[in-house]
């Protein structure tokens, strides 16, 4: 265990890691998928044409 985990478990909190890259729990990766689908609805375009 790492010294944050340590420190937050004698604070008797829950420590969980989970997977940084997973869309359902990264901020970044499910706003750029809502941001994809908002513009496909929206634009009448596909979002890599959008991005350039």
């Amino acid at each position: 265990k790492g010294k944050i985990e340590e420190a937050i478990e004698v604070a008797r909190h829950l420590v969980l890691f989970y997977t940084p890259l997973h869309c359902e729990i990264n901020f970044i990766a499910y706003f750029c998928g809502v941001a994809k689908q908002y513009t496909h609805a929206n634009c009448g375009c596909d979002f890599p044409k959008t991005s350039t």
